[in-house]
């Protein structure tokens, strides 16, 4: 994938701390929705259309149906859920819930995502001019893959990307991965 010269934004992931805060930071609605685009890598289009019925968190092992009419790329897709999502969902599901309700009345705008940033002490901008907006949750959820040694093609898939480059190289934060640690964990020969 050729994007030098051609990005609209430069965009960073969070690290676990940063995270951990904006989490931390934000209240209970929006701490669920920044769970499931950070833990699942669902774009804003698609957590806007996500209702009761595409969750799956009582019984058997707890999943998101993102359906086809409503993802990038037409395509069916079914996501595990992280215990974080699962714990942070059912706090705010209403008790008689219709399985046609949406799951988020909305997804906050970036006025209100960076006033969460800025409660948590995360930058918007970090030294390099890179920026932490909303889809930037995606490239967390794209690097923690990497970190996690999540092989690229099922980290591909977990993106739902056509072409392996796009996961590697544009979704995954290399300043956020463990280079130094992949240096030192090489066998000495001396």
């Amino acid at each position: 994938v050729k994007t030098k010269g051609r990005e609209v934004r430069k965009r960073r992931a969070l690290d676990k701390g940063e995270l951990k805060r904006l989490i931390s930071a934000a209240p209970q609605q929006r701490a669920a929705i920044y769970l499931m685009a950070a833990y699942t890598g669902l774009r804003r289009k698609e957590l806007e259309s996500l209702t009761w019925g595409d969750l799956q968190l009582d019984g058997g092992e707890p999943c998101v149906h993102a359906r086809d009419s409503i993802t990038k790329n037409n395509k069916e897709a079914t996501i595990g859920l992280h215990d974080d999502v699962v714990s942070a969902l059912k706090s705010v599901r209403p008790e008689d819930v219709q399985s046609d309700t949406p799951v988020f009345r909305s997804i906050p705008r970036m006025k209100t995502f960076r006033s969460d940033l800025e409660k948590a002490k995360i930058p918007y901008r970090d030294g390099s001019g890179r920026q932490a907006d909303f889809h930037s949750l995606r490239y967390t959820f794209g690097t923690n893959l990497a970190n996690a040694g999540v092989p690229p093609r099922v980290a591909m898939e977990l993106m739902r990307h056509a072409n392996m480059d796009l996961t590697t190289k544009i979704y995954t934060d290399a300043s956020k991965l463990p280079t130094s640690e992949a240096v030192y964990s090489l066998p000495s020969v001396v």
